[in-house]
């Protein structure tokens, strides 16, 4: 008598459930494709089902459940920037809410939303390799401080003074910088000085 052979089950990283070959279809499809051979973090797999080896080698993946429920949300890897492959640094293939324990600036706990990876790593297409280390808050003051340094980048490219509005703008920009010594250059030129 022969024994029956148990489905092949892996743990999902999302909702930490064993899950079947069956429940993961929509992880499959996520997995990226090269001549017909399934390709991540830099393995190639031939076996007879390659995704679940795939998928049991890194926790950038979820579940049908969790990607059905909306506890995830799934991935593009084609979207997601390309980085050097001696990295290998495996594509998001979903993403879910992550929690870390202290905001670098703060020291607060602080979620990590998945909407918030997805527009990280897919819209602005930063870093595979990069990690959330401060709170929304404090990564929406820190953006907040570099807005005047931006702003004058932009303000000075052609290095003309348009009007004097213009002009106080600049000076208000330096002085927000702490550079006492630009904002009175610049209260002291005209507005059609070059």
């Amino acid at each position: 008598m022969q024994k029956k052979k148990k489905p092949n089950r892996i743990t999902c990283p999302c909702c930490g459930q064993e899950k079947g070959e069956r429940n993961l279809s929509r992880a499959r499809k996520g997995l990226p494709e090269i001549n017909g051979l399934l390709v991540c973090a830099g393995q190639h797999q031939e076996a007879a089902d390659p995704a679940l080896v795939l998928l049991a080698g890194f926790d950038r993946w979820a579940c049908d459940d969790c990607l059905n429920s909306g506890r995830a949300i799934a991935g593009e890897p084609r979207r997601q920037r390309q980085e050097n492959i001696m990295a290998h640094e495996p594509e998001y293939l979903a993403f879910w809410d992550k929690s870390y324990r202290s905001c670098l600036d703060c020291g607060s706990a602080f979620v990590f939303s998945k909407e918030e990876q997805l527009f990280y790593y897919q819209q602005l297409g930063k870093s595979r390799l990069a990690r959330a280390v401060r709170c929304l808050d404090c990564r929406r003051a820190r953006r907040e401080t570099f807005r005047p340094a931006r702003e004058l980048g932009e303000m000075l490219e052609d290095g003309a003074l348009r009007s004097e509005e213009f002009r106080q703008r600049v000076v208000d920009n330096y002085r927000l910088l702490g550079r006492e010594d630009k904002a009175r250059y610049f209260e002291k030129r005209r507005p059609d000085e070059t």
